[in-house]
């Protein structure tokens, strides 16, 4: 590793002077590759870290629809301890590959195709390593399917533990009408080494429609979470678990009847796998708006060796508005469902002119992200509170990046930052014209008892009326244990930065 650079520590020498406002530090303004719908902070090492993003096909460019549909835009680039970036790079995911992910697992970034070829009669799942220097290696086999034809050559998952020490495969065969589904897991560690292998075959039938989502913890226990779609019956959900040898089945127990609306997942710092979400009574009706009307939550705790179950339980409430789950933070023996009311809303644009192909079909997409909810539990499932911040932010046609928010465990707290409209911290009264500024908060883990939010005095060039970006709160990496690596940004650039607490 190299030493701790300039750059850090010129970030964060003042950190122990306040004990709440936390401090922003940000680089220059780089410009955007793309409009794009992901973007990840991978790998944080002493030396730098990488930034993901991936875009769905541009339908715009000189290419067919049918390549367009298996080729989406990933570009790559690595920011060093100085926070200078060393590249930036399109990494194409070739004309017949199929995108599966990309990863930062062993200390190294690679992005994971699978690529079918007829002559062999196999779909081979590659890894191919991105390092530092731009450079992107020659592909490394670590998966494969038989398969006869293009259009049955089966699935590739992957999921890599948190710490990034474990590679879970899992490769889901084509399916088969009348028979049970299968899959086959495969858990790999440093350079690929394979720690073991098994095929499963689940007791419920094949449906076309999978929702398999695989998970994995540091010590290398497996988890599936799987929506089970049976013809004729309400969708159910289960979690599976698994040591290389038989898959363990715990049921996700929502009464018949109620649907599970919003589902999230996270690790404890035992490895204990957590999932937790809100349910629904009954299907929805016919609605204009995108989000669920929920009626309670849900928590569910296997311990890290996927054996047995701590907690499993299901929580009524009084009716929320537009609800979803967006995190599981912990505490000691506390469990915290992060939440907010959410709203994507859509009508036709409007267009002055006459009607061409291209604006037709035009619509206008609006996105607000309302209250923030965290219910807290005890180490038993039993509901210790719930506490309410209020937040309303919307935005149109930018995919609503920055109308969510931050939250983490820092010191015995949940931090919370967002950004939220100015004139609710003047004293004047609320208008839509004010700019947005970056506000915080605190909440007590124990009681759920959260401070009034406040804006950060210092923001740098993020936020407000003079500020050219805003912040992005759902792109974050954690450093240590009070800073994290975060983002701004505009319509066509973004910022790197860094907030410690």
């Amino acid at each position: 590793m190299k030493k701790i650079t300039t750059f850090l520590l010129a970030s964060f020498f003042i950190l122990n002077a306040f004990a709440q406002e936390p401090q922003f530090s940000w680089g220059q303004m780089k410009s955007k590759p793309g409009p794009f719908t992901q973007t990840q902070i991978m790998g944080y090492e002493k030396d730098g870290y990488f930034i993901v993003n991936k875009r769905e096909p541009d339908m715009t460019e000189s290419q067919s629809i049918i390549r367009s549909a298996f080729s989406p835009v990933v570009t790559a680039a690595f920011f060093n301890g100085e926070g200078e970036r060393t590249f930036s790079k399109d990494i194409s995911t070739g004309r017949s590959d199929d995108y599966v992910d990309v990863i930062y697992f062993d200390h190294t970034l690679y992005m994971i195709s699978a690529l079918f070829t007829k002559a062999t009669g196999k779909n081979v799942l590659t890894a191919k390593a991105i390092n530092d220097d731009g450079n992107v290696e020659a592909p490394v086999e670590i998966g494969v399917l038989p398969s006869e034809k293009m259009g049955t050559r089966g699935l590739f998952y992957v999921s890599v533990s948190p710490d990034g020490s474990k590679l879970l495969v899992l490769s889901q065969p084509e399916y088969v009408k009348d028979q049970n589904e299968k899959i086959k897991l495969t858990l790999l560690e440093n350079n690929f080494k394979k720690v073991w292998e098994t095929e499963q075959t689940f007791s419920y039938g094949w449906s076309k429609v999978l929702d398999n989502r695989p998970y994995v913890n540091n010590n290398g226990t497996a988890y599936i979470l799987k929506m089970i779609s049976v013809k004729g019956a309400d969708d159910t959900w289960s979690i599976f678990s698994s040591t290389g040898r038989e898959l363990k089945e715990f049921k996700i127990a929502v009464d018949a009847g109620k649907k599970i609306a919003s589902v999230v997942q996270a690790f404890s710092t035992e490895g204990d796998f957590t999932v937790a979400g809100y349910y629904k009574n009954g299907g929805a009706k016919v609605r204009l708006t995108f989000g669920d009307k929920v009626d309670g939550s849900f928590l569910y705790r296997l311990d890290a060796t996927g054996q047995q179950s701590k907690i499993a339980v299901v929580n009524p409430f009084g009716k929320r508005d537009d609800m979803l789950a967006r995190n599981i933070a912990f505490n000691d023996n506390t469990t915290m469902l992060l939440g907010e009311r959410y709203v994507v809303t859509d009508r036709a644009a409007p267009h002055t002119g006459p009607a061409t192909n291209e604006n037709m079909f035009a619509r206008d997409y609006s996105y607000n992200g309302m209250d923030i909810i965290i219910d807290g539990f005890d180490a038993t499932g039993k509901t210790l509170y719930s506490t309410n911040i209020d937040k309303n932010n919307s935005s149109k046609n930018d995919l609503g990046y920055w109308v969510s928010y931050f939250a983490a465990m820092v010191k015995g707290k949940l931090q919370i930052v967002f950004m939220d409209n100015y004139s609710k911290y003047d004293g004047k009264k609320f208008s839509i014209n004010t700019p947005n500024i970056i506000v915080y908060t605190s909440m007590d883990p124990l009681t759920g008892k959260a401070e009034k939010p406040q804006p950060v005095l210092k923001p740098g060039p993020v936020g407000g009326k003079d500020g050219d970006s805003y912040l992005r709160p759902d792109a974050f990496l954690r450093m240590d244990e009070n800073k994290f690596i975060i983002r701004a940004e505009n319509g066509s650039g973004y910022r790197m930065g860094m907030v410690g607490f």
